[in-house]
C-alpha cells in the first residue's frame, strides 16, 4: 500500500496496534526520524530485535563508532538498522 509520508505510516501502525492488530499490518517497512522511533519504541511498535541476524552484522564496528548502536541519543536494542547501511540492506521471504 502506498502511503504519502512517514506520518500516515506511523498513524496507521498506532491505529492497527490500538485495534488489536499484532500481526499481518498494512505497513511492512518504513524509514523513521528519531523522534518517531523513540516514540514507536516506547509503544512496543517495532519490529524485533533483528538487527544482529543480519548477514552483515559481525562486520559493524559497535565500539568504535557508537552511532552503529545509538541514534537520537537512544540505544536502538537490534530495532533499528541505521541509514548509512541501506545500500547494503536487504531482505528477502521465501514462501511455498
Amino acid at each position: 500500500m502506498k502511503l504519502k509520508d512517514t506520518a500516515e505510516a506511523v498513524t496507521r501502525v498506532v491505529a492497527e496496534k490500538s485495534a488489536g492488530r499484532d500481526s499481518g499490518g498494512s505497513v511492512d517497512l518504513v524509514w523513521i526520524n528519531g523522534p518517531n522511533f523513540l516514540a514507536m519504541k516506547e509503544q512496543k511498535l517495532l519490529h524485533g530485535p533483528f538487527v544482529e541476524r543480519m548477514p552483515n552484522w559481525r562486520l559493524v564496528d559497535t565500539v568504535k563508532k557508537r552511532s552503529n548502536i545509538i541514534d537520537f541519543t537512544i540505544p536502538h536494542e537490534g530495532y533499528e538498522s541505521r541509514g548509512a547501511w541501506r545500500r547494503s540492506c536487504s531482505s528477502t521471504s521465501r514462501r511455498g
